[in-house]
């Protein structure tokens, strides 16, 4: 199968407890190459997301801070090979509601366009020559195309439905929400 590999490297030894030279577990990994993002212009046939870009950047940043202990990542243009997004996963799991409420003096009647869902609090910011990354800061760096970048730049900054929008910033870094799926 292309851009699937299986991965052995703990086959040897005592691996996992394991008496001997018995593979206890095998594992598959999905390679990147073999994912494709669809787009706006895509045929009315093709099989819709099961998932939205943000969604996926947040699957993917939870998978390495759970395996590798890492919370930092640096989102980089694939074609251009350029640096465009810090993050640092802040908050893997958050339960929000958002909205307003409002009352009929009249009546005494509430209405609400409250909205609810869960997740991911980001902190980012933008880097730039003059905020670069510092070289002593452990990340991983996250391969995206240009306008997957500019789809969860737009959603880290509260600017697309559904998801909370917050101005706070905690130093140089901006709050924003990456969903969960």
């Amino acid at each position: 199968m292309e851009g699937i590999q299986q991965d052995d490297s703990h086959g040897g030894g005592a691996a996992n407890g394991a008496a001997g030279n018995r593979n206890v577990a095998v594992t598959y990994r999905l390679e990147k190459y073999a994912v494709e993002f669809l787009g706006d212009d895509e045929d009315a046939n093709s099989p819709a997301l099961s998932c939205t870009v943000d969604e996926c950047l947040a699957i993917e940043m939870l998978e390495h801070a759970q395996s590798l202990g890492i919370r930092k990542f640096v989102l980089l243009d694939e074609r251009a090979e350029e640096e465009r997004l810090f993050l640092w996963l802040f908050n893997p799991d958050t339960d929000i509601s958002w909205g307003t409420i409002h009352l009929d003096m009249r009546t005494g009647a509430l209405t609400s366009d409250g909205k609810s869902g869960k997740f991911v609090i980001v902190l980012w910011r933008e880097i730039t020559s003059e905020k670069p990354i510092p070289a002593s800061e452990r990340h991983e760096v996250l391969e995206y195309p240009a306008s997957a970048i500019e789809q969860i730049r737009a959603v880290l900054g509260g600017d697309e439905a559904g998801v909370p929008r917050d101005g706070k910033m905690m130093g140089d870094w901006r709050v924003g929400y990456l969903r969960r799926g």
